[in-house]
Protein backbone atom coordinates (compact mmCIF):
# COMPACT_ATOMS: atom_id res chain seq x y z
CA UNK A 1 0.00 0.00 0.00
CA UNK A 2 1.05 3.62 -0.24
CA UNK A 3 0.68 6.44 2.17
CA UNK A 4 -1.92 9.13 1.37
CA UNK A 5 -0.95 11.38 -1.49
CA UNK A 6 0.68 14.71 -0.67
CA UNK A 7 -1.78 17.53 -1.18
CA UNK A 8 -1.02 20.58 -3.31
CA UNK A 9 -3.60 22.59 -1.38
CA UNK A 10 -2.32 26.01 -0.33
CA UNK A 11 -4.07 25.83 3.04
CA UNK A 12 -2.24 22.61 3.89
CA UNK A 13 1.12 23.74 2.51
CA UNK A 14 1.35 27.36 3.61
CA UNK A 15 4.98 26.97 4.89
CA UNK A 16 5.96 25.49 1.51
CA UNK A 17 4.25 28.37 -0.29
CA UNK A 18 6.07 30.96 1.81
CA UNK A 19 9.42 29.24 1.21
CA UNK A 20 8.64 29.04 -2.52
CA UNK A 21 7.85 32.77 -2.67
CA UNK A 22 11.06 33.66 -0.85
CA UNK A 23 13.16 31.44 -3.13
CA UNK A 24 11.51 32.72 -6.31
CA UNK A 25 11.85 36.36 -5.26
CA UNK A 26 15.50 35.99 -4.30
CA UNK A 27 16.41 34.35 -7.61
CA UNK A 28 14.55 37.08 -9.49
CA UNK A 29 16.35 39.75 -7.43
CA UNK A 30 19.81 38.29 -8.12
CA UNK A 31 19.10 38.35 -11.85
CA UNK A 32 17.95 41.97 -11.89
CA UNK A 33 21.33 43.68 -11.61
CA UNK A 34 23.25 42.36 -14.63
CA UNK A 35 20.84 39.84 -16.11
CA UNK A 36 20.56 36.09 -15.77
CA UNK A 37 23.80 34.11 -15.64
CA UNK A 38 24.98 33.02 -19.08
CA UNK A 39 27.55 30.30 -19.82
CA UNK A 40 28.59 28.79 -23.17
CA UNK A 41 25.82 26.19 -22.78
CA UNK A 42 23.32 28.98 -22.14
CA UNK A 43 24.27 30.68 -25.41
CA UNK A 44 23.59 27.47 -27.31
CA UNK A 45 20.17 27.12 -25.65
CA UNK A 46 19.27 30.74 -26.40
CA UNK A 47 20.48 30.47 -30.00
CA UNK A 48 18.36 27.39 -30.68
CA UNK A 49 15.32 29.04 -29.07
CA UNK A 50 15.77 32.17 -31.21
CA UNK A 51 16.13 30.13 -34.39
CA UNK A 52 12.91 28.30 -33.56
CA UNK A 53 11.15 31.66 -33.64
CA UNK A 54 12.52 32.13 -37.17
CA UNK A 55 11.29 28.74 -38.31
CA UNK A 56 14.65 26.94 -38.04
CA UNK A 57 14.13 23.63 -36.28
CA UNK A 58 16.78 22.68 -33.70
CA UNK A 59 19.56 24.73 -35.26
CA UNK A 60 22.28 26.48 -33.29
CA UNK A 61 23.05 30.17 -33.81
CA UNK A 62 25.60 29.31 -36.52
CA UNK A 63 22.95 27.20 -38.28
CA UNK A 64 24.62 23.90 -37.36
CA UNK A 65 22.31 21.16 -36.01
CA UNK A 66 21.84 20.82 -32.26
CA UNK A 67 23.24 17.42 -31.30
CA UNK A 68 25.36 17.96 -28.19
CA UNK A 69 22.32 18.65 -25.94
CA UNK A 70 18.81 17.16 -25.83
CA UNK A 71 16.15 19.30 -27.45
CA UNK A 72 13.78 19.58 -24.48
CA UNK A 73 15.09 22.70 -22.76
CA UNK A 74 15.77 24.87 -25.85
CA UNK A 75 12.38 23.78 -27.22
CA UNK A 76 10.80 24.86 -23.91
CA UNK A 77 12.56 28.24 -24.10
CA UNK A 78 11.60 28.71 -27.74
CA UNK A 79 7.96 27.96 -26.97
CA UNK A 80 7.86 30.53 -24.18
CA UNK A 81 9.63 33.16 -26.29
CA UNK A 82 7.11 32.60 -29.09
CA UNK A 83 4.17 32.70 -26.66
CA UNK A 84 5.21 35.96 -25.00
CA UNK A 85 6.78 37.53 -28.11
CA UNK A 86 10.05 38.31 -26.34
CA UNK A 87 13.64 37.11 -26.18
CA UNK A 88 14.57 34.21 -23.93
CA UNK A 89 17.12 36.27 -22.00
CA UNK A 90 14.44 38.83 -21.17
CA UNK A 91 12.08 36.25 -19.64
CA UNK A 92 14.81 34.15 -18.00
CA UNK A 93 14.86 35.93 -14.58
CA UNK A 94 11.11 35.52 -14.11
CA UNK A 95 11.17 32.00 -15.55
CA UNK A 96 13.98 30.84 -13.28
CA UNK A 97 12.26 32.36 -10.27
CA UNK A 98 9.06 30.50 -11.11
CA UNK A 99 10.90 27.20 -11.60
CA UNK A 100 12.73 27.71 -8.30
CA UNK A 101 9.45 28.45 -6.51
CA UNK A 102 7.68 25.47 -8.08
CA UNK A 103 10.53 23.14 -7.15
CA UNK A 104 10.48 24.27 -3.51
CA UNK A 105 6.68 24.09 -3.32
CA UNK A 106 6.42 20.60 -4.81
CA UNK A 107 9.23 19.39 -2.54
CA UNK A 108 7.51 20.94 0.47
CA UNK A 109 4.17 19.34 -0.41
CA UNK A 110 5.79 15.92 -0.25
CA UNK A 111 6.47 16.30 3.48
CA UNK A 112 3.09 17.80 4.38
CA UNK A 113 2.35 14.83 6.67
CA UNK A 114 5.39 15.44 8.88
CA UNK A 115 5.45 17.53 12.06
CA UNK A 116 5.12 21.27 11.41
CA UNK A 117 8.50 21.96 12.99
CA UNK A 118 10.18 19.38 10.76
CA UNK A 119 8.61 20.97 7.69
CA UNK A 120 9.80 24.44 8.65
CA UNK A 121 13.34 23.22 9.36
CA UNK A 122 13.51 21.45 6.00
CA UNK A 123 11.94 24.27 4.00
CA UNK A 124 14.20 26.87 5.62
CA UNK A 125 17.18 25.22 3.92
CA UNK A 126 15.92 25.46 0.35
CA UNK A 127 15.40 29.16 -0.63
CA UNK A 128 18.96 30.35 0.07
CA UNK A 129 21.12 27.26 -0.33
CA UNK A 130 24.00 27.93 -2.76
CA UNK A 131 23.51 24.59 -4.52
CA UNK A 132 20.15 25.82 -5.82
CA UNK A 133 21.04 29.49 -6.22
CA UNK A 134 24.01 28.66 -8.45
CA UNK A 135 21.76 26.72 -10.83
CA UNK A 136 18.58 28.80 -10.78
CA UNK A 137 20.42 32.06 -11.50
CA UNK A 138 21.80 30.58 -14.73
CA UNK A 139 20.14 29.82 -18.06
CA UNK A 140 20.69 26.08 -17.64
CA UNK A 141 18.61 23.01 -18.41
CA UNK A 142 18.96 21.86 -14.80
CA UNK A 143 16.33 24.44 -13.78
CA UNK A 144 13.61 22.73 -15.81
CA UNK A 145 15.01 19.27 -15.07
CA UNK A 146 14.77 19.73 -11.29
CA UNK A 147 11.17 20.95 -11.46
CA UNK A 148 10.04 18.19 -13.85
CA UNK A 149 11.78 15.54 -11.77
CA UNK A 150 9.89 16.51 -8.63
CA UNK A 151 6.60 16.58 -10.54
CA UNK A 152 7.42 13.11 -11.89
CA UNK A 153 8.02 11.77 -8.38
CA UNK A 154 4.64 13.14 -7.32
CA UNK A 155 3.03 11.50 -10.38
CA UNK A 156 4.80 8.23 -9.55
CA UNK A 157 3.42 8.36 -6.00
CA UNK A 158 -0.04 9.03 -7.43
CA UNK A 159 0.28 6.03 -9.75
CA UNK A 160 1.39 3.75 -6.92
CA UNK A 161 -1.56 4.97 -4.87
CA UNK A 162 -3.96 4.17 -7.72
CA UNK A 163 -2.27 2.12 -10.51
CA UNK A 164 -4.65 3.11 -13.30
CA UNK A 165 -3.76 3.51 -16.96
CA UNK A 166 -4.45 7.26 -16.89
CA UNK A 167 -2.02 7.78 -14.02
CA UNK A 168 0.55 5.66 -15.85
CA UNK A 169 0.26 7.79 -18.99
CA UNK A 170 0.69 11.06 -17.06
CA UNK A 171 3.76 9.68 -15.29
CA UNK A 172 5.19 8.35 -18.57
CA UNK A 173 4.77 11.66 -20.39
CA UNK A 174 6.52 13.52 -17.58
CA UNK A 175 9.33 10.97 -17.74
CA UNK A 176 9.60 11.49 -21.51
CA UNK A 177 10.01 15.27 -21.06
CA UNK A 178 12.60 14.73 -18.32
CA UNK A 179 14.63 12.31 -20.45
CA UNK A 180 14.69 14.78 -23.35
CA UNK A 181 15.73 17.65 -21.07
CA UNK A 182 18.95 16.04 -19.86
CA UNK A 183 20.51 12.70 -20.74
CA UNK A 184 20.70 11.98 -16.99
CA UNK A 185 16.91 11.62 -17.15
CA UNK A 186 17.57 7.92 -17.53
CA UNK A 187 17.69 7.93 -13.71
CA UNK A 188 14.02 8.97 -13.70
CA UNK A 189 13.18 6.09 -16.01
CA UNK A 190 15.10 3.68 -13.75
CA UNK A 191 13.23 4.91 -10.66
CA UNK A 192 9.83 4.61 -12.32
CA UNK A 193 10.50 1.20 -13.87
CA UNK A 194 11.69 -0.24 -10.54
CA UNK A 195 8.61 0.81 -8.60
CA UNK A 196 6.26 -0.29 -11.37
CA UNK A 197 7.72 -3.79 -11.17
CA UNK A 198 7.37 -3.69 -7.38
CA UNK A 199 3.70 -2.65 -7.59
CA UNK A 200 2.29 -5.63 -5.70
CA UNK A 201 -1.32 -4.50 -6.21
CA UNK A 202 -1.06 -5.68 -9.82
CA UNK A 203 -0.40 -9.11 -11.22
CA UNK A 204 3.02 -9.82 -12.69
CA UNK A 205 1.52 -9.72 -16.20
CA UNK A 206 0.07 -6.23 -15.66
CA UNK A 207 3.29 -5.03 -14.06
CA UNK A 208 5.24 -6.04 -17.14
CA UNK A 209 2.66 -4.49 -19.46
CA UNK A 210 2.72 -1.24 -17.48
CA UNK A 211 6.52 -1.38 -17.39
CA UNK A 212 6.74 -1.76 -21.16
CA UNK A 213 4.26 1.08 -21.75
CA UNK A 214 6.17 3.31 -19.34
CA UNK A 215 9.55 2.49 -20.90
CA UNK A 216 8.38 3.02 -24.48
CA UNK A 217 6.71 6.34 -23.72
CA UNK A 218 9.63 7.51 -21.55
CA UNK A 219 12.09 6.85 -24.36
CA UNK A 220 9.88 8.22 -27.15
CA UNK A 221 11.02 11.86 -27.26
CA UNK A 222 14.68 11.08 -26.64
CA UNK A 223 14.67 8.28 -29.24
CA UNK A 224 13.21 10.65 -31.82
CA UNK A 225 15.77 13.29 -30.79
CA UNK A 226 18.70 10.88 -31.22
CA UNK A 227 17.34 9.66 -34.57
CA UNK A 228 17.05 13.27 -35.69
CA UNK A 229 20.67 13.87 -34.65
CA UNK A 230 21.89 10.88 -36.66
CA UNK A 231 20.02 12.14 -39.73
CA UNK A 232 21.48 15.62 -39.31
CA UNK A 233 25.10 14.91 -38.38
CA UNK A 234 25.65 11.15 -38.33
CA UNK A 235 26.08 10.95 -34.54
CA UNK A 236 23.55 10.65 -31.72
CA UNK A 237 25.16 13.07 -29.25
CA UNK A 238 28.01 14.64 -31.17
CA UNK A 239 31.69 13.76 -31.04
CA UNK A 240 32.63 13.23 -27.40
CA UNK A 241 35.94 12.40 -25.81
CA UNK A 242 36.42 9.36 -23.62
CA UNK A 243 36.65 10.08 -19.90
CA UNK A 244 40.05 10.67 -18.34
CA UNK A 245 38.82 10.25 -14.75
CA UNK A 246 38.44 6.90 -13.01
CA UNK A 247 35.38 5.70 -11.15
CA UNK A 248 36.94 6.36 -7.75
CA UNK A 249 38.01 9.86 -8.84
CA UNK A 250 34.45 10.68 -9.82
CA UNK A 251 33.24 9.36 -6.48
CA UNK A 252 35.75 11.71 -4.81
CA UNK A 253 34.42 14.66 -6.84
CA UNK A 254 30.87 13.71 -5.82
CA UNK A 255 31.84 13.46 -2.14
CA UNK A 256 33.55 16.83 -2.29
CA UNK A 257 30.36 18.39 -3.68
CA UNK A 258 28.14 16.76 -1.07
CA UNK A 259 30.42 17.98 1.71
CA UNK A 260 30.31 21.48 0.27
CA UNK A 261 26.53 21.34 0.56
CA UNK A 262 27.15 21.02 4.32
CA UNK A 263 29.66 23.91 4.13
CA UNK A 264 32.55 21.52 4.71
CA UNK A 265 35.47 22.38 2.45
CA UNK A 266 38.22 19.86 1.93
CA UNK A 267 40.96 18.98 -0.52
CA UNK A 268 40.58 16.19 -3.04
CA UNK A 269 41.97 13.25 -1.07
CA UNK A 270 40.87 9.68 -1.52
CA UNK A 271 39.36 9.53 1.95
CA UNK A 272 36.62 12.00 1.11
CA UNK A 273 35.07 9.33 -1.13
CA UNK A 274 33.92 7.71 2.10
CA UNK A 275 30.88 10.00 2.71
CA UNK A 276 29.32 9.42 -0.69
CA UNK A 277 30.02 5.68 -0.47
CA UNK A 278 28.27 5.59 2.91
CA UNK A 279 25.37 7.67 1.60
CA UNK A 280 24.89 5.49 -1.47
CA UNK A 281 25.20 2.38 0.68
CA UNK A 282 22.56 3.57 3.16
CA UNK A 283 20.19 4.59 0.35
CA UNK A 284 20.73 1.25 -1.38
CA UNK A 285 20.13 -0.74 1.82
CA UNK A 286 17.00 1.27 2.52
CA UNK A 287 15.74 0.66 -1.02
CA UNK A 288 16.49 -3.06 -0.87
CA UNK A 289 14.80 -3.38 2.52
CA UNK A 290 11.66 -1.74 1.19
CA UNK A 291 11.76 -3.85 -1.95
CA UNK A 292 12.06 -7.01 0.15
CA UNK A 293 8.93 -6.09 2.07
CA UNK A 294 6.82 -4.89 -0.83
CA UNK A 295 3.74 -4.33 1.29
CA UNK A 296 5.46 -1.69 3.39
CA UNK A 297 4.06 1.78 2.93
CA UNK A 298 5.53 3.63 -0.04
CA UNK A 299 5.78 7.35 0.61
CA UNK A 300 7.18 10.32 -1.26
CA UNK A 301 10.31 10.38 0.89
CA UNK A 302 11.14 6.82 -0.16
CA UNK A 303 10.65 7.70 -3.83
CA UNK A 304 12.83 10.79 -3.45
CA UNK A 305 15.62 8.77 -1.86
CA UNK A 306 15.41 6.16 -4.61
CA UNK A 307 15.70 8.82 -7.29
CA UNK A 308 18.66 10.48 -5.52
CA UNK A 309 20.45 7.11 -5.45
CA UNK A 310 19.75 6.45 -9.14
CA UNK A 311 20.72 9.97 -10.17
CA UNK A 312 24.05 10.14 -8.29
CA UNK A 313 25.03 6.71 -9.64
CA UNK A 314 24.07 7.82 -13.16
CA UNK A 315 26.24 10.95 -12.98
CA UNK A 316 29.24 9.06 -11.56
CA UNK A 317 29.03 6.36 -14.23
CA UNK A 318 28.47 8.89 -17.01
CA UNK A 319 31.52 10.90 -15.95
CA UNK A 320 33.55 7.68 -15.95
CA UNK A 321 32.55 6.92 -19.55
CA UNK A 322 32.40 10.33 -21.23
CA UNK A 323 34.65 13.32 -20.67
CA UNK A 324 33.34 16.64 -19.40
CA UNK A 325 34.21 18.98 -16.58
CA UNK A 326 34.72 17.37 -13.15
CA UNK A 327 31.55 16.51 -11.24
CA UNK A 328 30.45 19.62 -9.39
CA UNK A 329 27.39 21.23 -7.89
CA UNK A 330 25.76 21.84 -11.27
CA UNK A 331 25.81 18.15 -12.15
CA UNK A 332 24.58 16.94 -8.76
CA UNK A 333 22.10 19.76 -8.02
CA UNK A 334 19.02 17.74 -9.13
CA UNK A 335 19.70 15.40 -6.19
CA UNK A 336 19.75 18.19 -3.59
CA UNK A 337 16.02 18.64 -2.93
CA UNK A 338 15.34 14.87 -3.08
CA UNK A 339 18.10 14.27 -0.53
CA UNK A 340 17.02 17.05 1.82
CA UNK A 341 13.29 16.36 1.59
CA UNK A 342 13.71 12.59 1.43
CA UNK A 343 16.24 12.13 4.23
CA UNK A 344 15.74 14.85 6.84
CA UNK A 345 12.20 13.77 7.83
CA UNK A 346 13.75 10.44 8.81
CA UNK A 347 15.37 12.34 11.68
CA UNK A 348 11.90 13.07 12.98
CA UNK A 349 11.15 9.36 13.27
CA UNK A 350 14.55 8.79 14.83
CA UNK A 351 13.83 11.39 17.51
CA UNK A 352 10.29 10.14 18.16
CA UNK A 353 11.46 6.56 18.51
CA UNK A 354 14.09 7.55 21.06
CA UNK A 355 13.34 7.22 24.76
CA UNK A 356 11.98 10.43 26.26
CA UNK A 357 14.92 10.91 28.57
CA UNK A 358 17.37 10.94 25.68
CA UNK A 359 15.38 13.04 23.25
CA UNK A 360 16.73 16.40 24.41
CA UNK A 361 20.31 15.21 23.88
CA UNK A 362 19.40 13.86 20.48
CA UNK A 363 17.67 17.10 19.54
CA UNK A 364 20.77 19.03 20.56
CA UNK A 365 22.89 16.65 18.48
CA UNK A 366 20.69 17.37 15.44
CA UNK A 367 19.84 21.04 15.92
CA UNK A 368 23.29 22.43 16.73
CA UNK A 369 24.83 21.42 13.38
CA UNK A 370 21.62 22.50 11.64
CA UNK A 371 21.79 25.99 13.19
CA UNK A 372 25.47 26.27 12.26
CA UNK A 373 24.65 25.37 8.65
CA UNK A 374 21.80 27.88 8.58
CA UNK A 375 24.08 30.62 9.91
CA UNK A 376 26.60 29.89 7.17
CA UNK A 377 23.79 29.81 4.63
CA UNK A 378 22.43 33.24 5.59
CA UNK A 379 25.91 34.77 5.45
CA UNK A 380 26.50 33.12 2.09
CA UNK A 381 23.21 34.48 0.73
CA UNK A 382 24.17 38.02 1.80
CA UNK A 383 27.62 37.66 0.22
CA UNK A 384 26.10 36.24 -2.96
CA UNK A 385 23.70 39.16 -3.25
CA UNK A 386 26.51 41.68 -2.77
CA UNK A 387 28.79 39.93 -5.25
CA UNK A 388 26.15 39.51 -7.95
CA UNK A 389 25.09 43.14 -7.53
CA UNK A 390 28.65 44.45 -7.89
CA UNK A 391 30.23 42.14 -10.47
CA UNK A 392 27.37 40.07 -11.90
CA UNK A 393 26.55 36.38 -11.98
CA UNK A 394 29.55 34.21 -12.98
CA UNK A 395 29.79 33.75 -16.72
CA UNK A 396 29.29 36.16 -19.60
CA UNK A 397 27.11 38.42 -17.41
CA UNK A 398 30.11 39.28 -15.19
CA UNK A 399 31.47 42.80 -15.38
CA UNK A 400 34.92 41.50 -16.35
CA UNK A 401 33.39 40.26 -19.58
CA UNK A 402 31.21 43.32 -20.09
CA UNK A 403 34.20 45.65 -19.68
CA UNK A 404 36.51 43.62 -21.93
CA UNK A 405 38.13 45.61 -24.75
CA UNK A 406 37.50 42.83 -27.24
CA UNK A 407 33.88 42.43 -26.14
CA UNK A 408 33.23 46.16 -26.43
CA UNK A 409 34.70 46.09 -29.93
CA UNK A 410 32.38 43.23 -30.88
CA UNK A 411 29.37 45.01 -29.38
CA UNK A 412 30.14 48.03 -31.57
CA UNK A 413 29.22 45.82 -34.56
CA UNK A 414 32.46 46.18 -36.52
CA UNK A 415 32.19 46.18 -40.32
CA UNK A 416 35.00 43.66 -40.34
CA UNK A 417 32.48 40.83 -39.88
CA UNK A 418 29.81 42.08 -42.26
CA UNK A 419 31.23 40.10 -45.19
CA UNK A 420 30.46 36.48 -46.08
CA UNK A 421 33.80 35.37 -44.64
CA UNK A 422 33.42 32.65 -42.02
CA UNK A 423 34.47 33.25 -38.42
CA UNK A 424 36.08 30.63 -36.17
CA UNK A 425 36.81 31.10 -32.49
CA UNK A 426 38.10 29.35 -29.38
CA UNK A 427 34.94 30.71 -27.68
CA UNK A 428 32.36 30.82 -30.44
CA UNK A 429 29.54 31.19 -27.90
CA UNK A 430 31.02 34.48 -26.67
CA UNK A 431 31.33 35.71 -30.26
CA UNK A 432 27.61 35.17 -30.75
CA UNK A 433 26.51 36.38 -27.32
CA UNK A 434 28.36 39.70 -27.44
CA UNK A 435 28.59 40.40 -31.15
CA UNK A 436 25.81 38.28 -32.70
CA UNK A 437 28.52 36.74 -34.87
CA UNK A 438 27.55 33.21 -36.02
CA UNK A 439 31.04 31.82 -35.41
CA UNK A 440 32.16 28.19 -35.49
CA UNK A 441 34.20 26.38 -32.89
CA UNK A 442 37.78 25.28 -33.47
CA UNK A 443 38.28 21.49 -33.36
CA UNK A 444 39.48 19.74 -30.23
CA UNK A 445 43.14 18.73 -30.24
CA UNK A 446 42.38 14.99 -29.89
CA UNK A 447 40.22 14.84 -33.02
CA UNK A 448 42.77 14.43 -35.79
CA UNK A 449 40.21 14.11 -38.59
CA UNK A 450 38.52 17.35 -37.59
CA UNK A 451 41.90 19.09 -37.41
CA UNK A 452 42.87 17.80 -40.84
CA UNK A 453 39.60 19.13 -42.24
CA UNK A 454 40.12 22.48 -40.54
CA UNK A 455 43.67 22.75 -41.93
CA UNK A 456 42.30 23.13 -45.46
CA UNK A 457 39.34 25.31 -44.50
CA UNK A 458 38.99 28.33 -46.76
CA UNK A 459 40.29 31.71 -45.47
CA UNK A 460 38.37 33.01 -42.45
CA UNK A 461 38.61 35.31 -39.47
CA UNK A 462 39.90 33.83 -36.22
CA UNK A 463 38.47 35.44 -33.09
CA UNK A 464 40.72 34.49 -30.19
CA UNK A 465 39.81 35.09 -26.53
CA UNK A 466 42.75 34.90 -24.11
CA UNK A 467 40.79 35.18 -20.83
CA UNK A 468 39.82 32.42 -18.40
CA UNK A 469 37.26 30.97 -20.85
CA UNK A 470 40.02 29.82 -23.21
CA UNK A 471 39.22 26.15 -23.75
CA UNK A 472 42.48 24.22 -23.45
CA UNK A 473 40.92 21.18 -25.16
CA UNK A 474 40.77 23.07 -28.45
CA UNK A 475 43.78 23.48 -30.71
CA UNK A 476 45.80 26.50 -29.59
CA UNK A 477 47.35 29.32 -31.60
CA UNK A 478 50.86 27.77 -31.88
CA UNK A 479 49.40 24.60 -33.38
CA UNK A 480 47.13 26.58 -35.72
CA UNK A 481 50.18 28.57 -36.79
CA UNK A 482 51.93 25.35 -37.80
CA UNK A 483 48.92 24.25 -39.85
CA UNK A 484 47.83 27.51 -41.45
CA UNK A 485 49.00 31.01 -42.18
CA UNK A 486 47.97 33.51 -39.49
CA UNK A 487 47.90 37.29 -40.03
CA UNK A 488 47.18 39.45 -36.98
CA UNK A 489 44.57 42.13 -37.68
CA UNK A 490 43.86 43.57 -34.22
CA UNK A 491 45.27 42.98 -30.72
CA UNK A 492 43.43 43.60 -27.43
CA UNK A 493 44.33 43.09 -23.78
CA UNK A 494 42.22 39.93 -23.63
CA UNK A 495 42.35 38.61 -27.17
CA UNK A 496 42.98 39.28 -30.81
CA UNK A 497 41.46 39.05 -34.26
CA UNK A 498 43.43 37.22 -36.94
CA UNK A 499 43.00 36.15 -40.54
CA UNK A 500 43.60 32.44 -41.05
CA UNK A 501 44.48 31.06 -44.50
CA UNK A 502 45.29 27.56 -45.77
CA UNK A 503 48.97 26.62 -46.15
CA UNK A 504 50.72 27.87 -49.27
CA UNK A 505 51.18 24.36 -50.63
CA UNK A 506 47.45 23.94 -50.84
CA UNK A 507 47.10 27.26 -52.66
CA UNK A 508 49.78 26.28 -55.13
CA UNK A 509 48.07 22.97 -55.86
CA UNK A 510 44.89 24.82 -56.79
CA UNK A 511 46.62 27.11 -59.30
Amino acid sequence: MTQPLPSFSLSVNLPAFVAALIGAAFVWLLCQYHGVGVSPDSVVYAGVARNMGMGKWLREFNDSPLVIFPAGYPFFLGGLAWMFHTDVLAIAPMLNGLLMGMSIYVGGCMIASTHWLTRILVLAILPFHPSLLEVFTMLWSETLFICLTLLFIYALHRYLFSPQLGQLLIMSLLSAFVCDTRFAGISVWATGALFILLQYQLSWAKRWIHGVIFSLLSASLLTWNLWHNVQEQGTMTGIRQASQTSLITNVVYSSKTLLEWLYITTSQHLWIAFPVMVLLGVLAINLIANCKHQKNKVDSAQLLRAFALAYICCIVLSATISRYEPINNRFLSPAFIPLVVGCLPALERWVLETAKGKRKWLLAFVLLPYLAIQWRQINNAITTHTTYKEVGIPGYAEMDWQESDLVQYLQAKPKLFNSDTLVFSNDYEAAYYFGHIPAYSLPESVHTKAIAKYQWQKPHFLLWFSNEFNNKDLIQLPEIGRLRRLDTLMVFKDGMILRSSPPMAHKASQQ
